[in-house]
């Protein structure tokens, strides 16, 4: 992890930046070829004062939650139910993502 402070970008205004860059890990097709790299990871941060351990924690669990998400969106039709009742369109969303989670604690 390299952590770049103190980084200045034209739409983060009067911010400071931090900049961490990811290294990535090397990993081989086969036990003999050669050892090959994927692209590095960058995160950028406004909170200069903020542990990397808990940054970089925050960042893979929201990458979890989008993947939910988007799960939530295109496997099980979140937010395209067909209702007639004004309150169903509040609380048919609310009860798909109780049962994807139900379905996440039981697997």
């Amino acid at each position: 992890v390299k952590v770049l402070k103190d980084i200045r970008w034209k739409k983060s205004g009067d911010k400071n930046l931090m900049l961490i860059v990811i290294k990535p890990i090397g990993y081989r097709l086969t036990k003999k070829s050669k050892l090959l790299y994927r692209n590095p990871a960058y995160l950028i941060s406004t909170d200069q004062e903020i542990n990397l351990k808990t940054l970089v924690q925050s960042y893979i669990r929201r990458w979890e939650i989008e993947v939910g998400f988007r799960d939530q969106k295109s496997l099980m039709g979140c937010g395209q139910a067909q209702v007639r009742e004004k309150q169903a369109v509040q609380k048919v969303p609310a009860f798909l993502s109780a049962c994807y989670g139900m379905l996440l604690l039981a697997s």
